[in-house]
């Protein structure tokens, strides 16, 4: 399997999966066959794949696996957030904040979207206004 024969949203999450020093990648799309007659048990698995993962990534704005991650590349997203500088430190609203949580975008609409979001211990969510982190103890975004 060429990665260049992949959807670029694959590519770019192999990428990424790469550049934070991880070895591994599970994409579910490519994991689980789905004309196998084991399908059923791999779904039901899905759970502990979040659980136990490193990190989850999140494809929240495109409809298709070709959208890609937006902000992986230059200049392939727009970052307009009204922000603030206090001692250096940009901050951005608490209500913008809130929203990158759970954005309206193609992602909430998925199958796997409640047990990305309530299991994963860590998640990087690739929306188009930018790249909202969250964890366990807080949410953080550019």
């Amino acid at each position: 399997l060429r990665i260049s024969s992949l959807p670029q949203t694959f590519q770019y999450a192999i990428n990424l999966t790469k550049l934070i020093g991880k070895r591994y990648l599970w994409i579910g799309a490519l994991c689980i066959i789905q004309d196998d007659e084991e399908k059923g048990a791999m779904i039901q698995a899905m759970g502990q794949v979040y659980e136990n993962g490193f990190l989850t990534i999140i494809a929240a704005s495109g409809g298709s696996a070709d959208a890609g991650l937006p902000g992986i590349r230059p200049r392939s997203r727009t970052c307009d957030s009204l922000t603030a500088e206090v001692d250096g430190i940009s901050l951005v609203p608490w209500e913008e904040m809130k929203n990158e949580n759970k954005p309206h975008t193609p992602w909430v609409e998925r199958e796997w979207t409640l047990q990305e979001d309530g299991l994963s211990r860590r998640r990087l969510m690739f929306a188009h206004q930018r790249v909202p982190y969250r964890c366990n103890s807080g949410l953080w975004a550019e």
